[in-house]
């Protein structure tokens, strides 16, 4: 069994590949125990993993309107399964800028608003939740259990993986 201390990329072959160290903003090494190197451009890989930072990385379709249609990039990824939750930030202090998006089964990503970051208190707002609801609607369960959470980044998480497994069982 591989650990999760170790950085890997997937590959668009499904390929899962563990190394070292993975460095990269337009191009991906994996550095191997041996010290080798591989290279893998960003249509090459379909996700990747940063062990440091226990960061999923996983390549979508641009949701920024900045970018040209069909552009593809590479979002952090909080939840995997039904349905997904992506983040990304950049920015410091007064400039600080938080999105967050939202897929359910493969659907084009929807921007959901956040209180302005990921920091405990700020995570959400009222219409984070309103805007939540129609992607939960269908398990009743958690869709009453999303108004008595806490507007955090670990209570949003927590929520949906719930969700997500809620389905997984009824698959079993």
């Amino acid at each position: 069994m591989i650990s999760q201390n170790l950085d890997y990329v997937v590959t668009i072959q499904k390929d899962t590949i563990y190394g070292e160290k993975l460095k990269g903003a337009r191009n991906y090494s994996v550095r191997f125990k041996n010290n080798r190197k591989v290279l893998y451009g960003p249509n090459e890989i379909i996700s990747y993993y940063i062990a440091k930072h226990k960061r999923h990385m996983e390549r979508v379709i641009s949701p920024f309107d900045y970018d040209e249609p069909g552009q593809m990039t590479f979002l952090s990824r909080l939840t995997n399964g039904r349905i997904k939750l992506f983040y990304e930030s950049y920015g410091v202090g007064t400039t600080y800028v938080a999105n967050l998006f939202i897929s359910k089964n493969g659907e084009k990503l929807k921007s959901l608003p956040t209180g302005g970051g990921f920091a405990q208190t700020r995570f959400a707002k009222k219409t984070t939740y309103e805007e939540l609801k129609p992607y939960i609607a269908d398990n009743s369960k958690i869709l009453n259990e999303l108004d008595s959470i806490k507007p955090t980044a670990e209570a949003f998480i927590e929520l949906i993986n719930k969700y997500n497994n809620s389905f997984r069982e009824i698959q079993k």
